[in-house]
Parts: C-alpha cells; structure tokens; sequence
C-alpha cells in the first residue's frame, strides 16, 4: 500500500524517528527568518517548536499550548504534502488538525528549500545569510547608474528605456512570427513551444582526409605519458610541498606528485592506481594525497598551467579568451556525504562539479556543489574570487583593450579600463 502512491512520504516517518530531536534542536537554534513579508512558514516553524513536546499524532491549528501560535495558512507548503499533512487532499477545504509528524517534515523540508533558494536567512550566517544586505544601495546604483547602462547598451533614462523595449519588442515578435512557417524544429502544441533535436549537419568536404592526416602524424597518446612530459614543461607540481613549508624528503618526488595527480584526476584511488603502477603501492599515493597536497596548493598548480597555456599559439585559434561559459557536470559520491544528494534529472547519489571554461577550452574555475542547488547561484564565483587579488602579467597578443591577469586562484582576461 505504501508503494501504491507513488510517492517517497510514507517512507519518511520512520526514518524521522532518530533524527527527530537533533533536526528539531538546529532549527530552535539557527532560528531562520524570512526576507519577504510573507511569514506563512515563519509562523509554522514556530507553531512546530511550540509542540515539540507533544506526543499526540494529531495537532489543533488553534491550539495555543506552550505559547505556540496557529498554523491554519498552509500555502507555504508543497502540493504533495497536503493530502500527508491535513488528511485531505484540497486546500480549499477547512482545517482543523493536522498530522504532527508529516507537519515537521514539511516544514524542515520547506526551510531547507528556502535557505537555499534565499528566502529565508539566518543572521550570521556566511552562506545562508540575508542577501538583502549585500544588494547595491540607490546612492550607489545612481551613481554607477549610467555605466551599467552604457555596458548594456541601454538607456540611462526610465522613460526613454522603457519606449526602446516598446519598439524592439514588437520587432522581435514580427521576425519571429515571419519566421516560423520556415522553422522545421519549432512546433506549438497546445499552445506550449516545442523544440525538436537539430539534425546532425553533413561531413564537410574533405573531412575524411583530413581525419586521416591526424591520425597519421597524430599517433594515440597515452594519459601516463602525457602527465610526465606536461611535468617535464611546466613543472606544475612546484606548488605541491609538505605543510610546514620546508623541501620535500620523498624519494623522487616529482615522479610521486604526477603519480598523485593521475590518481586524483582519474579518479581511481590509490589501491587502483597502485595495482597499474608496480613500483608504488596504495600508501605511498595516500600519503602524497594527505601530506604534501591541499586545495589552496592545487589552486596554485592550477594557475600556472592555466597561464603556461596561453603561451601557445593553438588555444589563441580556438578563441580569444573574452569568453567563459558556466555549465554543472553530475559526479557520482557516496550517500554518507555531506554534499551529496540524489539527483532527480540523472539518477543515482552524487554532486555537480560546476566550472567555468572559456573559449579557448581552459578550465578557469571549478566549484563541487550539492545536485539541489540552483547553478545560477554560482555562476559569479569564479570572478569573485578572482577580484579577491590580481597581480598584473604580460599582455596577451590580441585586441588591444584587453589585459590579461593573474590572481591568486585563477586566470581571468579583464578589460584594461577597468584595472
């Protein structure tokens, strides 16, 4: 009967019991509020830390028992969770009672959901705090007013900003109008768009020579002859060290970093990597890993193998390294993880490795994050921490109002205006 619903709340009760009172304990104490007027959740949190005591299966709305307010707006609340919360399945219908453990878990559930959507924060906090706070003042958006404008490409005036959408958008409706008898991947049914899937574009001409020239003075490489001739280059385990900041005492210890880096970067363990490579075993790569690496470490090895490639010429034909695109990549962990949920779109317990590459195929800034988050949250986190410091570097061969940086996590090309 509990699979007959299709859906996991059934389930959720008994894997409550346990953690019941630690979850109940961190929301008296962290004490999120709303950053809205609406405060529907804010009074439900509350009504549920009133009754925290209480062992009936069954609440009154209207009770006013240990000081706790009522709790008869249940908008805040998930569709889903109506019908386990009140026992019915409306919301028009009237309340009276509700169901005391499904009403803690919509409520734990829903303050998590807002905290990380922003619309609630805890005073404190560095990452859930009140995004309010660190919105532009109007004394400084008046002042930076006519820049940003300018940098869009819009109008500084309301009036006359607000008359230049009025005229482009009818234009855009007009084009798009025309252009839809034409438009073979674009349908509307039932009054929604749909897009189909483009079709693969024919082989140039010539393709199949030119592949066969690569493959010709292209032979295959190996990734474990890669790593030490890039090594042997760029020497980008300089940063690599132990912790106390003194000269390395291993045995050959260039040679154990890139064995380190092959580990790490292909994801294979140290008793993996041991097992394809005969002279090390599974605890020399471990200690490598725990001793001499950290992340501010491997932020710095980096940034110098970020910055030794724009030396080449074959990235510089690809792009001009003004651009960076932001996308998340799903990456499989372990349940017992503190960054790791289930994923609804892909399937299976993992995080998002979310990274910004530009248009030269350079991984600038990278980011692990939990798979329920929004991606837009991040997508400013690589220039953040890069106007956390720059160190000004050579200038790149290319437009001559760009000048290429160095901060202290990565590499970014930034306007010369604005250094």
């Amino acid at each position: 009967m509990g699979y007959a619903g299709n859906t996991y709340l059934p389930f959720l009760p008994a894997l409550f019991r346990s953690p019941r009172k630690t979850c109940l304990d961190v929301l008296a104490f962290l004490h999120p509020t709303s950053t809205s007027a609406e405060t529907a959740l804010e009074r439900a949190m509350a009504f549920v830390l009133g009754h925290r005591e209480t062992r009936a299966a069954r609440l009154p709305v209207m009770a006013h028992a240990h000081g706790a307010v009522e709790v008869r707006d249940l908008s805040w609340g998930p569709v889903g969770w109506c019908k386990a919360v009140t026992g019915r399945p409306r919301r028009d219908v009237p309340i009276r009672t509700v169901e005391r453990r499904y009403l803690e878990l919509c409520v734990l559930s829903c303050a998590v959901r807002e905290l990380k959507s922003g619309d609630l924060s805890i005073e404190g906090s560095a990452r859930f705090s009140d995004y309010r706070d660190q919105l532009v003042t109007w004394a400084e958006s008046a002042q930076q007013i006519k820049t940003d404008c300018q940098q869009v490409g819009s109008a500084a005036d309301p009036a006359q900003c607000i008359a230049d959408l009025q005229t482009q958008l009818p234009e855009a409706i007009r084009t798009a109008d025309a252009a839809f008898p034409t438009n073979t991947s674009l349908t509307i049914i039932n009054g929604e768009p749909r897009l189909r899937r483009l079709e693969k574009l024919p082989e140039p001409e010539g393709f199949a020579l030119m592949d066969q020239l690569l493959s010709e003075r292209l032979p295959e490489r190996h990734i474990v002859d890669i790593l030490p001739d890039t090594e042997h280059g760029l020497h980008g385990t300089a940063a690599f060290g132990p912790l106390s900041g003194f000269e390395a005492r291993l045995t050959s210890p260039r040679h154990r970093y890139v064995t380190t880096t092959f580990c790490d970067g292909c994801s294979l363990g140290p008793t993996q990597t041991a097992r394809s490579r005969q002279d090390r075993d599974r605890f020399q790569v471990a200690y490598v890993n725990q001793r001499h690496i950290t992340e501010q470490k491997l932020l710095e090895a980096n940034v110098e193998v970020i910055n030794r490639s724009t030396r080449f010429r074959l990235p510089k034909l690809w792009g001009s390294g003004q651009r960076a695109a932001a996308d998340g990549t799903k990456w499989d962990s372990y349940e017992q993880n503190r960054l790791s949920e289930y994923h609804l779109r892909y399937g299976g317990w993992g995080g998002s490795g979310y990274s910004h590459v530009s248009d030269t195929y350079l991984a600038l800034f990278s980011r692990f994050m939990a798979c329920g988050v929004w991606e837009a949250v991040y997508i400013l986190d690589g220039l953040l921490a890069t106007a956390r410091r720059f160190v000004p570097t050579r200038s790149m061969r290319g437009p001559a109002h760009m000048t290429v940086y160095t901060c202290g996590k990565n590499f970014f090309p930034t306007p010369s205006h604005n250094k």
